[in-house]
């Protein structure tokens, strides 16, 4: 009897133990460095969960939390994540993930992969030694980060030192910026977008930079330095929905499969579209008047006078759906 208790005890200790020693066979390394978390990795479909604070400042980043958002900052990047939401916000554009961020433990763990490239990391996932393998690049050889849906254009905060982001709004909004002398920031700005090929326009209260279909714009709003960028590119057809003909249609225009339709929604099969498009879709909505808002859980709120419209995302799909 006492050996069928002591067998009965080790193997709920073992069904207890495994979970955790499968975790641990998760290795992820920065720049060579084996990473010791204090909670282990954890995969959830084939995506890679760890804590956040211990990965962000293995790789450098500030962490600071505002709840019940958690913050990472690298080289003049900023991302924010919340739990259970299926998008991040990175410089102000939002970033759909496919698994969400959760609490396991007492910490928050995030997609390691979407959160890393987020900062500017590059992410390697070697599936035969079960390792995420994260290369940070040195700040002096790293490319200027771009702007959400414009990579020709580097941010003004990699560009000029000293720089603090105050607000941006995404797709097709600006951006506002706290330096200390505006005037010799703008001009060293504008010098580093001529040398890419931009060309400058004076006006009145702002100068303008153009290089092809994009179009930068500069100047000074309140204490601010305000960036604000444009497409001119007329290349994406602007269909409308037949039901809603002042709201584009995200499927006609990008060729996105519909999984789902009613009377006031529609479902997109994302799996096999780049979320580029969707960046493309609220540059679209920004020059069509509307306002694209966060929400607290996640769903994106675009309004445009009195119509509404609400676009989520889960799972590869993502669902638009009109306000009546």
């Amino acid at each position: 009897m006492k050996r069928l208790l002591c067998l009965l005890i080790i193997v709920i200790s073992l069904q207890s133990f495994l979970p955790v020693v499968a975790a641990e066979e998760i290795s992820v390394l920065c720049n060579g460095k084996k990473i010791i978390f204090d909670v282990p990795p954890v995969m959830e479909g084939d995506r890679v969960l760890v804590p956040f604070r211990k990965i962000f400042e293995a790789i450098g980043a500030v962490v600071t939390w505002e709840e019940p958002v958690a913050i990472a900052e690298l080289n003049g990047n900023r991302i924010q994540v919340t739990l259970d939401r299926y998008v991040m916000q990175k410089n102000g554009a939002y970033i759909f993930l496919d698994v969400p961020a959760k609490l396991c433990r007492d910490r928050t763990m995030v997609p390691v992969r979407a959160v890393a490239e987020g900062l500017g990391a590059e992410v390697e996932w070697q599936e035969n030694t079960q390792t995420v393998i994260i290369s940070v690049p040195d700040k002096a050889s790293e490319k200027p980060a771009d702007f959400p849906g414009f990579p020709e254009v580097p941010d003004f905060a990699e560009v000029i030192e000293g720089v603090q982001l105050v607000s941006s709004v995404a797709y097709g909004g600006g951006k506002l910026y706290r330096v200390s002398d505006r005037k010799v920031a703008l001009e060293d700005y504008g010098k580093s977008l001529k040398k890419l090929g931009f060309v400058a326009e004076e006006k009145e209260e702002y100068t303008c930079y153009q290089k092809n279909d994009v179009k930068v714009l500069t100047g000074m709003y309140q204490e601010y330095v305000l960036i604000v960028l444009q497409r001119t590119d007329e290349s994406v057809k602007v269909l409308y929905f037949k039901n809603h003909p002042e709201i584009p249609d995200f499927g006609a225009c990008f060729s996105v499969p519909v999984l789902e339709e009613t009377g006031n929604s529609v479902t997109y099969d994302m799996f096999s579209i780049e979320l580029s498009a969707l960046d493309q879709y609220f540059q679209l909505l920004a020059k069509e008047g509307f306002r694209c808002i966060l929400r607290e859980n996640g769903d994106i709120y675009c309004v445009k006078a009195e119509t509404e419209m609400v676009v989520s995302y889960k799972e590869g799909q993502l669902c638009m759906q009109w306000l009546e």
